[in-house]
């Protein structure tokens, strides 16, 4: 069945399984030693290879595919997985940035395996927007009779429209198309959970992601259920509990990517800052291309305040993933404890920049203006962010900033905007600011009554009723809500 193999290339639909993995290793290879050194040659060898479970040898055959035709796509698809499957996330998603750039739009592989990178947890969600482009792109593509699609769409719903009633239709057509497929213990696992995830949703069920993780147990070498269920982006157990079921990994098996957690439950934790350096520094000794722990250390050391050498391997991190805004805010930080306000500044407006589509980027710089009284800059770059997006939190921002520039009514205009979206104690707070400087106090009071109904009331809210309330005469009620004010901290 193999000798048709190079019929296959074009949309690269193979079956290798980890039951025929070994058969098409022996293929390859002699095809090679014939001189067949192809890139699809080295390609499906190197597939073959990570099917099982052999990913040095894999991404060795995927450098030689990649020497002999660089835009042989599908040579970087197999290199997303391996690099994914080994838990190198930042060296995965330069293969990925690198694909979408040069291969076609519609390469609904390229754009399905860049997604895969992109949805990982520890992305913080900056990739949202893209993955939700790349999942469009995928469903819109035309079925070409392949399982690959099928798997395809399969992700598309399941990981990022989390319709599982779809997924689960495309479940069973894959399985009718390449059942052979379907056998492994990847997928029996996949299904299983796949078959959890509907229920769960459709009963509405309250299950926690522990819980999930159990039921499929049994299915997985021991090593590998402790290090999901120590996952600190889902677990919902205890930082201790979660400490020892990863080092219950570890002793099993020494992964990097399970030490890599380690460190990241360690800096969770807290306290334990120098243990989580000196494990993620082990790991790049042993192997420099885990590229994440840079971040995690430059995090360790800035709550150790050793400054320079957070802003060191901040430095790194940001070589390794220059278009991830929250590296540039970290930067700015460091740059702001060593007293380099100017420098710090300037991290923000060179990502800017160069990446002026990023959404949150104008948010920090509008923070940053407005902290160091730039009002007017400060309401440009808010102004900006909400052309992209309209958010409660946005409005609110630009109440604040409207505010401190007394522009009283713009600023209970955009207030009202940031309620219209989303019922907010914090708008409520800075209506009644400027409603006071206009000096209608009754509105002013039903604004901090409402900020203090919605968010508790800290000091600062009672202070300001204090305040309302004398204006209108009520001086009973001012010196009631003072004492509050007081209770809650304030100096006289």
């Amino acid at each position: 069945m193999y000798d048709n193999i190079t019929i296959f290339y074009k949309d690269a639909e193979i079956i290798i399984t980890p039951f025929s993995a070994g058969r098409v290793i022996k293929l390859l290879e002699k095809r090679i030693a014939n001189g067949e050194e192809t890139a699809q040659n080295y390609t499906f060898l190197a597939d073959a290879y990570s099917m099982k479970k052999d990913s040095k040898k894999a991404f060795k055959y995927i450098l030689k595919a990649k020497k002999i035709d660089p835009d042989y796509y599908y040579a970087d698809v197999v290199a997303i997985s391996i690099l994914n499957e080994e838990g190198k996330f930042s060296k995965a998603e330069y293969y990925a940035n690198d694909l979408l750039e040069k291969a076609p739009e519609d390469y609904y592989l390229g754009n399905t395996f860049a997604a895969v990178v992109y949805v990982n947890p520890g992305f913080n969600g900056r990739k949202k927007k893209v993955v939700q482009k790349l999942a469009e792109k995928i469903l819109a593509h035309e079925d070409d009779g392949s399982f690959k699609y099928l798997n395809c769409c399969i992700f598309v719903y399941q990981e990022v429209f989390f319709d599982f009633d779809m997924a689960l239709k495309y479940w069973v057509k894959a399985f009718k198309r390449k059942p052979v497929m379907m056998l492994t213990l990847d997928w029996l696992i996949s299904i299983i959970f796949l078959v959890f995830q509907t229920i769960i949703t459709k009963f509405k069920l309250n299950v926690t992601y522990t819980q999930c993780i159990n039921w499929t147990r049994f299915f997985m070498k021991k090593e590998q259920y402790y290090y999901f269920v120590s996952n600190p982006y889902c677990t919902d157990l205890s930082p201790e509990k979660t400490l020892e079921c990863i080092d219950k990994a570890i002793k099993i098996n020494p992964l990097p990517q399970y030490r890599i957690r380690k460190g990241e439950i360690l800096f969770c934790i807290g306290e334990h800052y120098q243990e989580a350096i000196e494990i993620l520094k082990d790991v790049l000794e042993e192997d420099s291309s885990f590229k994440e722990c840079y971040k995690v250390i430059a995090l360790s050391y800035l709550e150790l305040e050793d400054y320079p050498n957070a802003l060191r391997y901040i430095n790194l991190a940001i070589l390794n993933s220059q278009d991830d805004e929250y590296l540039y805010e970290l930067k700015s930080k460091i740059l702001k404890y060593l007293n380099k306000p100017d420098e710090a500044l300037n991290v923000l407006l060179k990502f800017y920049e160069n990446y002026p589509d990023d959404m949150e980027i104008e948010d920090n710089l509008a923070l940053e203006y407005e902290k160091r009284g730039e009002h007017n800059k400060a309401l440009s770059f808010i102004n900006k962010s909400l052309l992209k997006e309209k958010t409660s939190d946005k409005y609110q921002g630009k109440a604040t900033i409207l505010f401190r520039l007394e522009r009283y009514e713009d600023a209970i205009n955009a207030a009202e905007k940031s309620i219209e979206l989303e019922e907010n104690g914090a708008a409520y707070y800075w209506m009644a600011l400027a409603y006071g400087r206009l000096e209608q106090y009754s509105k002013a009071l039903t604004a901090i009554n409402k900020s203090i109904l919605l968010d508790g009331g800290d000091m600062c809210s009672y202070k300001i009723q204090s305040e309302i309330l004398g204006a209108l005469g009520n001086s009973k009620a001012a010196e009631k809500a003072y004492k509050k004010a007081r209770e809650l901290g304030l100096d006289e």
